[in-house]
């Protein structure tokens, strides 16, 4: 089987001389396979290069992690506007666009439990580009201490790459 040679002479060469390309191509092989593990690990290795092949790893690490770890790439802040009232600031820290972002947001009661909450609010149809931020108003609030910033609690349940 000309796969099975493939995928032996690519571990070989990687013991011998890692390279973004061996981890690459490593990687489809794992994924064609059915071991994600496999191919998230060898596409991290592959997305630290400064190449085609680093971006391409970098575009499929996503589209293969981004559904179980949406929080790894998408930053939630909470913010008050100035009536008091909760907004997210959701940043896309993915190197390609994502959109179908879903926030859990609560308020903590300082003496334990959910003073506020929980919410789910999202991002809807809108496509976040890489680096890219957004508000999201939630019904959290109102609020006339800032300080209950430090009680809001957020927690990103889900997220896709854009299409």
């Amino acid at each position: 089987d000309r796969r099975a040679d493939a995928e032996q002479a690519l571990a070989t060469s990687m013991k011998l001389l890692p390279t973004a390309i061996g981890a690459h191509y490593l990687a489809r092989i794992a994924q064609d396979s059915g071991d994600l593990e496999q191919a998230v690990k060898y596409h991290q290795l592959a997305a630290s290069s400064n190449s085609d092949v680093g971006r391409a790893s970098a575009r499929a690490l996503v589209q293969l992690d981004l559904p179980r770890n949406p929080g790894r790439y998408v930053v939630v802040e909470p913010r008050l506007d100035r009536q008091g009232r909760v907004w997210m600031l959701v940043q896309n820290r993915a190197p390609v666009a994502i959109g179908g972002v879903i926030i859990a947001a609560a308020v903590a009661n300082p003496a334990g439990g959910v003073a506020q909450g929980p919410v789910r609010v999202g991002t809807g149809r809108a496509a976040l580009a890489p680096g890219q931020s957004m508000q999201v108003p939630t019904s959290l609030g109102p609020f006339k201490d800032p300080q209950a910033l430090r009680l809001v609690q957020t927690q990103v349940q889900s997220a896709q790459v854009a299409r």
